[in-house]
């Protein structure tokens, strides 16, 4: 009978490595002497401060097109707007004032917009679908 050979590595039962727990990290300990700052209540609704320019602004409508080359945005006016009144576009990433140089309805250059009316304004920066145009009241 033929002798079994040995291979070259010597088969040794493996060690087995008991792992440990790991136990949880303990909460510190905050010592009396620190003081904590309180956040201030927020208070209801009606008894919040409104930001003075909050009553001012009546909202004139929402974009739905936006023309970047000639820079033009679309709205269904939602109250009357005449050239040379301010306005402010405000949205997500947009806000900025300007005042209305020049309105046109089918390519046509109108001085007044009456309520109902889809009108093209041009405007000084880029807009999104959704922005809203608000007109500033004069009190």
């Amino acid at each position: 009978m033929k002798k079994k050979r040995r291979s070259r590595i010597s088969r040794r039962p493996k060690k087995r490595v008991l792992k440990r727990k790991r136990s949880k990290p303990k909460a510190r300990k905050v010592s009396r002497k620190t003081v904590r700052k309180k956040r201030p209540k927020k208070l209801p609704r009606k008894q919040q401060k409104k930001s003075p320019r909050e009553g001012k602004l009546a909202l004139l409508g929402e974009i739905t097109h936006y023309f970047p080359k000639v820079q033009a945005a679309v709205f269904v006016c939602r109250g009357p707007l005449s050239v040379g009144e301010p306005i402010l576009v405000k949205g997500k990433t947009t806000h900025f004032r300007q005042t209305v140089s020049s309105m046109q309805i089918d390519r046509k250059s109108i001085d007044r917009a009456r309520r109902g009316q889809e009108i093209g304004l041009e405007v000084l920066k880029e807009v999104r679908v959704g922005d809203s145009i608000y007109r500033e009241r004069s009190l």
